[in-house]
């Protein structure tokens, strides 16, 4: 998957209202690592998104951990802040299945050539 994609990916099934959240800002880092703040329209830091070797941290505007997205061979599990699985996406080819913490089928997207 993409790296863009899986941005994506985060946002649409990471922790619950991360994906409501809008103006990401990526900022320069050390090799391998992504650091991508949101903030809300009055400009206040409402959460953030630190990524490194296929990890990636959510935290809220008060740098609380609020859950992660780690990805392996293709399969990409989001966790709460205590560690409860909340979803997971797998990508085989073109097409990308998404399911809730409990395995349950909640989309899938695929890409055509």
């Amino acid at each position: 998957m993409r790296r863009g994609a899986r941005l994506a990916l985060a946002l649409l099934l990471g922790p619950p209202g991360l994906a409501l959240l809008s103006g990401p800002a990526a900022l320069a880092e050390e090799p391998g690592r992504e650091t991508r703040r949101y903030h809300d329209a009055a400009g206040r830091l409402t959460g953030q998104a630190e990524s490194r070797g296929g990890v990636t941290r959510y935290t809220d505007g008060a740098g609380r951990l609020t859950g992660r997205a780690e990805t392996r061979d293709g399969v990409t599990r989001f966790t709460d802040a205590a560690g409860r699985v909340t979803g997971r996406a797998e990508t085989r080819g073109d097409v990308a299945r998404y399911t809730d913490g409990a395995g349950r089928l909640t989309g899938r997207a695929e890409t055509r050539r």
